[in-house]
């Protein structure tokens, strides 16, 4: 519930009252979360693509992560939709074999993984 109080020089005050369905986070993010991707530009499942609605893409981060736990692909500070099988640091192509992800937005967290395969 959510209460908005207006008040006018300590005079008069109106208080308005609304209760709203806010939507679960969950469901306002789309993943298309293919378990492989094949980075080969024929346009099938070339990226694996995080699509979050506008209004959370300033506290949305995506993250990837090789199986060393060392950081191959980072949207922290801009908002990047699309894993490609590049390294985002030194953009060579990555080698084949399994990554994991970390989606943020705010306090809810998505994690999963995605292999390459050339």
């Amino acid at each position: 519930r959510t209460s908005l109080v207006i008040g006018n020089n300590d005079v008069c005050y109106d208080t308005l009252k609304m209760d709203f369905n806010w939507p679960e986070i969950s469901n306002a993010i789309d993943v298309f979360v293919p378990n492989i991707i094949t980075p080969n530009s024929d346009g099938i499942n070339d990226c694996l693509t995080i699509t979050a609605p506008s209004e959370f893409e300033s506290c949305t981060s995506f993250i990837v992560y090789n199986r060393w736990g060392m950081k191959v692909f980072d949207s922290s500070l801009e908002f990047h939709q699309n894993f490609c099988g590049y390294n985002a640091y030194n953009n060579n192509e990555l080698s084949e074999g399994t990554y994991f992800y970390t989606v943020k937005v705010s306090t809810y967290y998505l994690n999963g993984f995605v292999s390459i395969v050339k």
